[in-house]
């Protein structure tokens, strides 16, 4: 994609994020849809986190400043926002937004696919902001342009982390890739960390291999070992969530932790999933359990058995 000089299409996050804000309020008070503070919560830590990235302080002049996203520099964080951006802007707008953007690709399928597999994947998890009017102006658009150029050698660019439709979990209703080995390994890994291990078994895997699932499991391990877990199934690829934002939500919504062996099960805070996702907290190498490793010995002992 190329790049270009700033323009009111352009993915700016800081302007959005104020439009998010103001259409949040209206909604609000009009006590049109419930709003999850977990949501906003990780809007303003996905911004700071980008912001950091980008070396801009955060003070009372940070919406002064401009940061525009490009696939090249936030390959993960783009198309996240390009939603945001569709949503908070007058419905007659979107398609002159994403037709924008498309003039910029020189691959134009590859954007094409990003907005059809993965951007309206995105949008179906923000119910309470989207509505009949955004979603048919998307797929009235997705319908115009798949007209002109089909759905021939349908690829993404693996530098924006999308996959093809054999390996990515937008084409099915889980967050993971399909692959026994990781089912098995990481219910085998969580159930000896499970109190009514019959009954509770059946809803960790709900919770894990359904995205619309919601439940509230109790684990009896330390909150930084179990996000570690996932946050290298992320890193590997082995699952696939938007963005840090999206895995701590949903690791906070479904799962509950000790402190210690005396203390009850408690939420952890967003930001404390967000710290090690961003590994400004760590896991000590001696505590890690390596699931990444625990995979490739359950394929290669499976594999071994299977006879020639």
């Amino acid at each position: 994609m190329k790049t270009y000089s700033n323009h009111v299409y352009e993915v700016e996050i800081i302007s959005i994020y104020n439009q998010l804000e103001k259409k949040i309020e209206i909604l609000n008070s009009n006590n049109e849809n419930h709003i999850p503070v977990s949501f906003i919560e990780n809007v303003k830590l996905s911004i700071k986190n980008l912001l950091k990235k980008n070396n801009i302080e955060i003070n009372e002049n940070t919406h002064n400043h401009i940061l525009v996203l490009t696939p090249q520099k936030d390959n993960q964080e783009y198309i996240f926002w390009l939603t945001f951006l569709l949503v908070v802007s007058p419905p007659l707008k979107i398609k002159l937004i994403l037709q924008y953007h498309l003039e910029r690709w020189k691959a134009k399928q590859d954007f094409i696919n990003h907005i059809e597999f993965y951007l309206t994947d995105i949008l179906e998890n923000l119910t309470f902001l989207n509505n009949e009017v955004i979603s048919n102006n998307i797929y009235d658009w997705i319908y115009e342009n798949r007209k002109i150029i089909g759905y021939n050698q349908i690829k993404v660019n693996s530098n924006l982390k999308l996959k093809t439709e054999s390996e990515h979990t937008i084409f099915n209703n889980s967050y993971f890739s399909p692959n026994e080995h990781i089912e098995d390994v990481l219910i085998n890994i969580l159930t000896p960390f499970l109190e009514n291990r019959e009954n509770v078994l059946k809803r960790l895997k709900k919770v894990i291999f359904n995205k619309d699932a919601k439940d509230e499991i109790n684990l009896n391990i330390k909150t930084s070992i179990f996000i570690d877990i996932f946050k290298q199934l992320n890193d590997s690829k082995k699952i696939n969530f938007p963005n840090d934002s999206y895995l701590a939500n949903w690791i906070y919504d479904n799962f509950r932790f000790k402190r210690n062996k005396n203390s009850t099960y408690t939420k952890t805070s967003i930001q404390n999933l967000l710290n090690y996702l961003s590994e400004q907290k760590k896991v000590p190498k001696n505590k890690r359990i390596d699931i990444i490793e625990a995979i490739k010995n359950h394929k290669k002992n499976n594999s071994e058995k299977i006879p020639l």
